[in-house]
């Protein structure tokens, strides 16, 4: 039963440890999406701004 229990644990701990992998992740794609799309909107700004004033 001791064997089964540390066995168990040992697959929680790596599966934990795994799903903290993939929640990093995609906390770092979000960040990235978020940063193009501001980019592409403050590039898009002033290419509208740069049509004004031409």
């Amino acid at each position: 039963m001791e064997q089964l229990i540390q066995v168990y644990n040992e697959s929680l701990v790596d599966e934990l440890a795994h799903r903290d992998e993939l929640e990093y992740e995609k906390e770092m794609k979000n960040t990235f999406i978020s940063l193009l799309l501001s980019i592409q909107n403050k590039r898009r700004q002033f290419i509208n701004e740069r049509k004004r004033k031409g």
